[in-house]
This record gives C-alpha cells, structure tokens and sequence, in this order.
C-alpha cells in the first residue's frame, strides 16, 4: 500500500498540469476515511501522531463521486498533517453533513503553515517543508473542485483543513453534464 501511494505522488508530479475527470460511482466517505486511518497508521506510528476518526455510524456519507480521488485527497491531507503534528502530537479527521453537503475537516496539533506560504497555499510547488514537493495540497484542491466541492486553510488554532463536497444523485450529474454539452 505504501507503495501504491508513492507511485500515486509520482504520477501526479508528472501530470500536474493534466488533471482527470472524476470518474462517478457510490462512495462512502465513512469507509474512505477508515481505509486511509488503517493505511496511515504505520506513518503515524514512526512519527508518534495519534490518528482520531470521528465519523458519527448515525449517518450515512455516501456521496457520488470518484472514490480513488477523494481517497488521494484525503491522503494528502492527513500525511501533512501527520508531518506537521509531530512526535507527541495528534491528528483527527471529521466528518459532518447538512441537506445539501458533506464537510472533511483535517485537523492537526502542528504549528500550522508557514507564513511565508500561507497566500499560495493550494498553488503547485508552494511548500514551507525543506523536504516537501509542494503538490499535495494542489492536488487535493483540484479534485474538491472536480467534484463541485470546496477547500480551505481555516485561520486559527488548532491547524485546520476543510473540504466541503455537494451531495449530488446522479442523475443531478447527468443533467449537468448535458448542460455543459
């Protein structure tokens, strides 16, 4: 699995500029966060963060959407944060939903984005990490806006992402879809 993700982060560095339609099916953004708190629990180990996962079993988060993008987006975002916490510190990933949307928030005990960057944030090749590449959160913003949905830094403390992501039924797609045609 690490693997797999490594050669995800490489192939995204090369088709930066080339980005793909999400290709719409059910997804459970429940199951989805589950999968990347199992996959990242070893990274999370080796950096000594606690992962926490609120996502109420009282509802049900099943947007139609690309499940292998929003996965990549939210693998994005909880790696930073995993970084950005540190040895001792903690992440938590929520989910809440209202009629009309489902919001992701990824929240980290770290000191939040460097200054320096916080004004290109979501531009490629902006990083405030001597080791970081400066595409994740580029790519994370392209796919909430692939998706009809949103992304933002919110100012403040503790250090918080959040992706807000339209609860559309396909047909609703379909109809935009001809629209757009």
């Amino acid at each position: 699995r690490q693997l797999k993700i490594t050669e995800s982060h490489l192939q995204q560095f090369l088709s930066v500029g080339q980005p793909n339609p999400p290709r719409l099916a059910r997804c459970d953004l429940r199951q989805l966060v589950s999968e990347v708190a199992s996959l990242l629990a070893p990274a999370c180990d080796h950096h000594r963060v606690t992962l926490v996962c609120d996502t109420p079993a009282t509802t049900r988060y099943e947007l139609w959407a690309d499940g292998e993008q929003l996965r990549q987006l939210l693998v994005n975002l909880t790696q930073n944060a995993i970084e950005a916490a540190g040895s001792g510190g903690w992440v938590r990933i929520t989910l809440a939903d209202s009629a009309a949307a489902t919001t992701l928030r990824v929240v980290d005990s770290g000191p939040g984005p460097n200054v320096a960057v916080l004004d290109h944030l979501f531009e490629p090749f902006a990083t405030g990490k001597p080791e970081g590449v400066g595409l994740g959160l580029t790519v994370a913003r392209r796919i909430a806006e692939a998706h009809g949905g949103t992304i933002r830094h919110v100012e403040g403390r503790p250090t918080c992402f959040e992706v807000t992501l339209p609860i559309v039924e396909p047909e609703q797609t379909s109809a935009s879809i001809a629209d757009a045609d």
